[in-house]
């Protein structure tokens, strides 16, 4: 898969544990989906920093959407650390994941709509695959650190690009 296959299925998984999300459940299941969505999220956001966001900024015409991204990916991160600190029974936390949801939907459509097409009109079939390709290393590298135990710091760094190694239990939370 080239990289915008790559990012656009991950966007329909990230979708799809929304649609789990407005279904309903217990707390548990919310729990679950909840460790579900903060890790797809975490490799997506990781990989799209780490692998094509610097690609994106070589470019004149892309500039303005990459600042635009950065914010997005920031306020996404501060909001998962909110919501994996309460209680996934409270209206508020209800509140947040429907704006958090909203938030995202946003964020991908930008993406699809616009940076995709200028990411496509820029690159070569074969450099979109080798792309696809580091998208797929920098998950694979990263996986552990993304597991039922999130490292805070990770959370926290907002618009870094650079992958962030797993801390020792004192300085994460679980999910």
């Amino acid at each position: 898969m080239n990289a915008i296959e790559l990012l656009t299925s991950d966007h329909r998984k990230i979708d799809g544990i929304f649609m789990q999300f407005q279904q309903g459940g217990s707390s548990e299941q919310f729990r679950q989906l909840f460790a579900q969505l903060y890790q797809e999220l975490s490799l997506h956001s990781l990989a799209e920093e780490s692998v094509v966001y610097p690609v994106l900024a070589k470019f004149e015409e892309t500039m303005g959407d990459i600042k635009e991204v950065y914010v997005e990916h920031a306020e996404a991160k501060a909001t998962l650390a909110e919501l994996a600190a309460m209680d996934n029974t409270s209206s508020t936390w209800s509140q947040k994941m429907t704006r958090l949801m909203k938030d995202i939907q946003n964020h991908v459509q930008l993406e699809e709509n616009q940076i995709f097409v200028k990411l496509r009109q820029r690159m070569t079939e074969q450099q979109l695959d080798t792309l696809g390709q580091e998208i797929q290393k920098a998950k694979q590298l990263n996986l552990p650190g993304v597991q039922s135990s999130m490292p805070m710091q990770e959370v926290m760094m907002a618009g870094s690009n650079m992958p962030m190694q797993p801390m020792n239990d004192a300085q994460t939370f679980s999910i």
